[in-house]
């Protein structure tokens, strides 16, 4: 798979609560729960189905990016990081 084609499975979660979108690790520990928890549930309900899986993740001025494997993983990210909200954060892409 070309370069070009695998920057399409990178995700940015932001903070859309901050102008710049910048989280803070501790705002990022509350999400990456949150990510682990929807992980551990989809495997619960069906052991068999694919699971996503990531190549990195790491901060760009203050903004998690995530580098998934494969477009089912970005859509699966996606999905969940559009519905987390919590204090202070509301982390979306």
């Amino acid at each position: 798979m070309s370069e070009v084609s695998k920057r399409h499975f990178i995700v940015a979660l932001i903070d859309r609560s901050n102008e710049n979108g910048k989280m803070t690790a501790a705002q990022w520990k509350l999400v990456h729960a949150q990510l682990v928890e929807a992980l551990f549930s989809r495997m619960k309900e069906d052991p068999s189905a694919p699971m996503p899986t990531f190549d990195g993740a790491g901060w760009l001025n203050g903004v998690k990016i995530l580098k998934c494997n494969d477009d089912p993983t970005r859509q699966w990210l996606v999905q969940k990081q559009a519905g987390m909200t919590h204090a202070g954060c509301d982390a979306g892409k």
